[in-house]
């Protein structure tokens, strides 16, 4: 590593979200291009710089520089070039000249710790003094927190972070309790923490570390679905996390209880470790269902059925007995559940059900988790239907991110009917609850069979397997919907047989192959000559490729690579951009991995008119339109025509896209899609997956693999257990009401 030392001379780019930044540095009698991420320097500081030189294609000659210290300056000359860069408030080039003319190498000291002597020098009064004294303060503080804590690993960005959140307590609430950051401070993980304490010696028995493994290791399982842990399972996660024995941290379960860090219930004689958060949701979400059945309104179910009657002639329609009995249901009770695999009729009976309500004079609001189902829905329907997010109103406030709709102010409509319900976890119902007027009905729409929620919770099995409230499943398969190999093959899956495939004519195919390496040269081959050439198509636009497993040979991250190369190779005309171990480059299908509630978006209404908003959500997919180095942004156009501008600093949110988990695909639908069946992998390969992979096609399944494969899948149903109590607390409520 290569040292420097000297002045910034000058800013040449700066991104102040990630505080990235080039700049020119005066050193030596010699001037370096100096990139790297200093949120704090300003022109005219001294620092002393850690890295090493790089060639850029572009640029030449660069230092990148991998961590910094701000060095004071000492002599005449670097003081007053100091003051005046106006890095100081209140203080410019001819204050600076006075404070050094009159103070000379003792000024900084004199701001720092003397600040009322200012007064001394013409032209600065108590005003303009505390002014400085308190703009000088603020940045030696940041400067030193971030130089703090440089020492343990931390970003200067993530420094800054904790920095605006202490303020000038920072190091001093640090070196007392380290892990106070992971409850105080998103984005700081027990992990980051845990590194720190260690380098400053907090000892490993210590309470404060085994609280805060509590909360991570309950925060991890909250990304595996459960809501809470047993007692003993926390406990072994823990002890792994923390490298002690497990009986020798049990005594701090009660103290983290006391403490009110963790919480704890008895729950069919286990005791249940909750994350105070998820405990919340839970109790909210069973409160917020039972509160909407409770308030609603009944009506005589002879009235609807009369009603449901008429529009069966005024459509020249026969509904199925389970299709009336859903849309009474749904105008009669509170909260409503209709399942139903593909085919069975979901979309008639919602139709029957918004008659009904409008004949009523009732406004109504549709909605989804995920912005392709909402799409999916309004076209469905021919009504307007909005993400949840976006039907809460989801925005930026002084605090932070929030939803507008909320207790103090509801959605305003007297129905909500969401569909894909399955995909919703237990903090979106609680916020969807808490969203939702007294009296509204609600409305839940989905396939029970498919897989439950990427986040924590089984929400709608739970409301399901509760029993509490109506719950109808539409399971008659229409004469229109036999035709397709596609619904007759997924209720076969559902009910344990084997798929019918390779039929003449049909929409259902098994390409055999016996080795994981032939599979994925096959996946290419269909994306890019057998599919396209047979039904004029576009890959990127029509064809999927979803597969059980992320790693492997027919893995997520291996068939990206493949078939970026095969449908995008790389071109001098394309502009890329490597990210960690992935290449994006201009063309690419990619996909939003995680919800950034922040980011911009431009697009053009129905009408033509120009919108704009923030937010793009995990799930969403696009194609890279451009590539700017010099601006170090990327350009993505999402299917719904939003346009989001990416700071390369950002670029973590995307993944390509060729190929996705089939977690990634719930509450979408594809035309064609492609599906590896890699060997050895029965942990994951379910038949609720491969159920809920093969209803995202629209048009055709092509399965790549052997039939020992397929019948695996079908007979394998042990799906993980989710560790949650919302059935259970839904039945004691209304035991209650």
């Amino acid at each position: 590593m290569v040292k420097l030392v000297g002045e910034v001379e000058g800013i040449i780019y700066r991104n102040e979200d990630t505080g990235y930044t080039v700049f020119v540095l005066s050193a030596d009698q010699e001037f370096e291009t100096v990139t790297g991420t200093f949120p704090l320097i300003r022109e005219g500081d001294f620092v002393e710089l850690t890295g090493e030189f790089l060639l850029h294609e572009v640029y030449g000659k660069q230092f990148k520089a991998t961590s910094y210290e701000m060095v004071t300056p000492k002599t005449i000359d670097e003081i007053e070039a100091y003051l005046a860069s106006g890095i100081i408030r209140g203080v410019g080039p001819k204050v600076a000249r006075d404070i050094v003319d009159y103070f000379g190498t003792k000024a900084l000291e004199i701001i720092e710790h003397s600040p009322e002597e200012l007064c001394l020098v013409q032209g600065i009064g108590k005003k303009k003094a505390a002014v400085i004294a308190e703009s000088f303060g603020e940045l030696l503080g940041a400067q030193r927190t971030v130089m703090f804590l440089q020492k343990y690993g931390l970003t200067p960005n993530m420094a800054l972070k904790i920095y605006a959140f202490y303020g000038d307590s920072t190091i001093s609430v640090l070196q007392e309790n380290p892990y106070k950051m992971v409850n105080d401070i998103d984005g700081i993980g027990f992990l980051t923490a845990d590194k720190m304490a260690s380098s400053m010696g907090v000892k490993k028995d210590s309470h404060f570390r085994i609280s805060a493994c509590f909360r991570h290791a309950l925060t991890e399982a909250g990304s595996e679905g459960h809501v809470f842990l047993p007692e003993e399972v926390l406990l072994n996660r823990a002890a792994l996390l923390l490298g002690i024995d497990k009986e020798n941290i049990r005594a701090h379960i009660m103290q983290s209880a006391n403490e009110q860090s963790i919480v704890i219930r008895v729950i069919q004689g286990v005791r249940a470790i909750y994350h105070p958060a998820f405990f919340y949701a839970e109790s909210m979400v069973a409160g917020g269902l039972l509160f909407l059945e409770a308030s609603a309104k009944g009506e005589k179910e002879k009235r609807i059925l009369k009603e449901i009657e008429a529009y069966e002639q005024e459509k020249k329609i026969t509904l199925a007995e389970n299709q009336r009995l859903a849309a009474s249901q749904a105008v009669e009770k509170g909260v409503c559940v209709i399942t139903g695999g593909p085919g069975t009729g979901k979309t008639t009976t919602l139709d029957c059900i918004l008659h009904l309500f409008r004949k009523r004079g009732l406004s109504i609001a549709l909605c989804a988790p995920t912005g392709r189902a909402a799409k999916r829905m309004a076209i469905a329907t021919g009504e307007d239907a909005k993400t949840i997010h976006r039907l809460l109103e989801y925005s930026k406030n002084e605090s932070g991110f929030a939803f507008k709709r909320n207790k103090e102010k509801p959605v305003d409509c007297d129905v909500c009917i969401v569909d894909e319900a399955s995909m919703i976890d237990i903090f979106l119902m609680q916020s969807l609850l808490e969203g939702l007027k007294k009296g509204t009905r609600l409305i839940l729409v989905g396939d029970s069979d498919q897989l439950p929620s990427v986040g924590a919770g089984n929400v709608l099995g739970d409301i399901i397997a509760s029993g509490v409230f109506p719950t109808v499943k539409l399971d008659r398969i229409f004469r229109q919907a036999k035709e397709s190999t596609i619904v007759t093959n997924a209720h076969k899956i559902n009910n344990g047989l084997a798929p019918e495939v390779n039929v003449k004519g049909g929409d259902f195919f098994l390409d055999r192959r016996f080795s994981e390496q032939e599979i994925a040269k096959t996946v290419v081959d269909l994306c890019l000559n057998r599919l396209p050439k047979a039904y004029g198509i576009e890959p990127l636009r029509d064809i999927q490729v979803l597969t059980p497993i992320k790693k492997g040979t027919c893995g997520v991250f291996n068939l990206n690579k493949i078939l970026q190369q095969a449908l995008n190779p790389a071109d001098k005309n394309k502009p890329e951009k490597v990210f960690g171990e992935i290449v994006f480059r201009k063309g690419d299908k990619v996909m939003q991995i995680r919800n950034n509630y922040d980011l911009e978006w431009k697009s053009f209404d129905s009408y033509g008119n120009f919108v704009s908003g923030t937010g793009v959500f995990n799930g969403d997919s696009g194609i890279i339109t451009d590539i700017d180095s010099a601006s170090r942004e990327m350009t993505v156009v999402f299917d719904d025509e939003k346009v989001c501008v990416y700071s390369f600093d950002i670029l973590e949110d995307l993944s390509l896209a060729y190929a996705i988990s089939v977690h990634k695909s719930q509450g979408s639908e594809f035309p064609f899609v492609i599906m590896p069946l890699p060997q050895g992998e029965v942990r994951v390969m379910t038949r609720n997956l491969f159920y809920t992979a093969v209803t995202r096609a629209s048009k055709m399944v092509v399965l790549c693999g052997r039939e020992e494969s397929i019948n695996s899948m079908i007979q394998n149903t042990d799906t993980q257990k989710r560790y949650s109590d919302l059935a259970n607390k839904l039945r004691t409520g209304m035991e209650m009401l």
